[in-house]
């Protein structure tokens, strides 16, 4: 008996859907359901479980042709760390480690000595090369964990404006400027690990109760050459007259849009901790 051709096509149809719906399921399993399981695995030599990976928006400024500058992104790199529990050797960790990334000697020994410690960070935002380097070297005690944290591409560049983000008790999140005016925006409360298939069933999710939520990006009217213009025209002003604190403005009378916005002196944020008061220079 033969199978007409439609009676094929349907047949052939229909193992096709059942063969990618078994695809989907598997993957929805693996990605969703069972999706910590093996994250926790991945993360066990590379991840730090204090926090220290966040993902948050960017901040932008705007050229005069419409293309986009980065003011505040994300960078990612990792935290040096040992345990000396279980770290054997430090004198020769310490020299295995110093000719990668150069760590004092005497502050690395005491760290890496303190055996009722099972934690002391050598290093922070270390770049992505050096960090897969020193894990390269399988130390058993010499801990290699991702880290993320923010970072202001121009620097000094529009301080004032953009602002840093800050410790406030436990949480961490937007403290001054942009940064904290429009943190409800810039902030991701979901997890760093976001998947295809994690996307595609939380949207399905907020489709079926009718709720959506948006999280935009924040684009400045701020131009950089204009903006690095009104900086050195406040330095150079500041230092003719002696003065403490001065600021300036540039702005279209006509439409209101702000193209450079300062303060003076000036911090860079990607090194809050040295200034003792942003909010007054």
């Amino acid at each position: 008996m033969k199978f007409n051709y439609k009676s094929r096509i349907r047949v052939i149809s229909i193992f096709i859907f059942c063969f990618a719906l078994l695809i989907i399921g598997r993957l929805y399993v693996l990605q969703v359901l069972n999706n910590r399981l093996y994250v926790d695995k991945a993360d066990r030599q590379y991840l730090s479980s204090g926090g220290n990976v966040f993902t948050r928006g960017s901040i932008f400024f705007e050229n005069k042709d419409g293309s986009l500058v980065s003011a505040a992104t994300l960078q990612s790199g990792f935290i040096i760390a040992v345990n000396p529990q279980i770290l054997k050797d430090p004198e020769t960790t310490y020299k295995k480690l110093n000719a990668i990334l150069p760590v004092d000697h005497d502050v690395f020994i005491a760290k890496a000595t303190k055996l009722k410690d099972p934690y002391e960070e050598i290093a922070t935002q270390v770049e992505i090369e050096k960090g897969k380097k020193i894990g390269d070297l399988n130390i058993k005690g010499l801990q290699v964990l991702k880290e993320s944290w923010r970072f202001y591409p121009g620097g000094t560049t529009a301080a004032h404006i953009i602002g840093i983000l800050g410790y406030k008790g436990n949480e961490y999140a937007g403290r001054y400027g942009l940064e904290s005016k429009f943190n409800t925006e810039l902030e991701r409360k979901d997890s760093a690990y976001v998947n295809f298939f994690a996307q595609i069933f939380s949207n399905l999710k907020s489709a079926t109760t009718g709720r959506h939520e948006i999280e935009a990006d924040i684009v400045t009217t701020i131009e950089p050459t204009v903006e690095a213009y009104l900086d050195n025209l406040l330095a150079s002003t500041s230092a003719k007259w002696s003065a403490e604190k001065i600021g300036g403005i540039i702005m279209n009378p006509t439409t209101g849009e702000i193209y450079a916005m300062e303060e003076y002196p000036t911090f860079d944020p990607n090194h809050p901790e040295q200034q003792k008061n942003v909010s007054g220079g």
